[in-house]
């Protein structure tokens, strides 16, 4: 099954996963990879010119799965409603998805964020610049791009954001880090090293960087691994782990900060100029 997955032959390996859920239909890795690949099926299918009858079934099949009424999945369903009537050029049908996905986020900038994820796995281009939404759309960046990032971890989405959205998430990170708690930081940090903003990612890490210096693991100089195929592998085995539930939560979110600060030093080094500096003039 995962062999014809990576091949993209989606339809057999449905076949396949057919096989294994006769035999365990309850185990938690077989009812993943049931929506997993049925949204990797999806958005090939939707790729295709003029898009196939099939693709509605397989739109159907997602929107039936229990899985996707859990968390914020139900606002994903129709965010893939959305880009597929878009595909079909049903606009009165798109705008009426849309606005059910802005109501289940209670936001428009969300839902742009979430369509935004979901039709670049679609391979279709939509872009809305945050200047266009009003301005109280525009508050509270940070909070909802990391609530999308999560969603789009969650579904293996690529979280790719536009360049000026990070950028205004940056401009407001400043005024509301104290609000954001450890998994809103985790994920918007990812966010912003997946999109190669490296600035924004440090702002992130060095969130009351004092207080968990101290505590840091990070040694100056230590040899790199060569099982660690990502540049600064080695320097992310040295930082804290994620908490346990039991965890204090001040020293979860230093660990999470030294987690990213370590894959910072890693690849750029301790910076000595201010952070709107940082990174000119490295080498490599």
């Amino acid at each position: 099954m995962s062999a014809f997955e990576k091949r993209k032959a989606f339809p057999t390996a449905l076949r396949y996963l057919a096989e294994a859920e006769k035999i365990d239909g309850l185990n938690p890795d077989v009812r993943k990879a049931r929506l997993r690949i049925t949204c990797a099926n999806f958005y090939k299918q939707v790729q295709q010119r003029p898009v196939c009858s099939v693709a509605d079934k397989t739109l159907a099949a997602i929107g039936e799965m229990p899985q996707t009424l859990q968390g914020d999945r139900p606002a994903f369903v129709q965010a893939v409603r959305y880009i597929l009537a878009l595909c079909k050029g049903d606009l009165l049908g798109a705008e009426i998805h849309r606005a059910e996905m802005e109501r289940f986020l209670e936001s428009a900038t969300a839902a742009a964020f979430l369509t935004i994820a979901v039709a670049h796995a679609c391979n279709f281009s939509i872009i809305k610049k945050p200047e266009l939404l009003p301005k109280y759309e525009r508050d509270g960046l940070p909070a909802k791009l990391a609530r999308i990032a999560a969603l789009a971890a969650d579904l293996n989405l690529a979280m790719k954001v536009p360049r000026d959205w990070l950028a205004e998430a940056r401009t407001q990170f400043a005024g509301v880090s104290k609000g954001l708690d450890l998994l809103q930081l985790r994920n918007l940090g990812e966010c912003a090293l997946f999109n190669e903003n490296i600035e924004f990612a440090y702002d992130i890490s060095v969130e009351d960087l004092p207080r968990f210096q101290h505590r840091s693991r990070i040694s100056p100089s230590p040899s790199p691994s060569p099982a660690h195929s990502q540049p600064g592998a080695s320097y992310l085995d040295l930082a804290f782990p994620l908490p346990s539930e039991k965890a204090d939560v001040r020293y979860a979110v230093d660990g999470v900060r030294c987690w990213m600060y370590a894959w910072l030093y890693a690849c750029y080094g301790v910076p000595k100029e201010p952070v709107s500096n940082f990174g000119e003039g490295r080498e490599g």
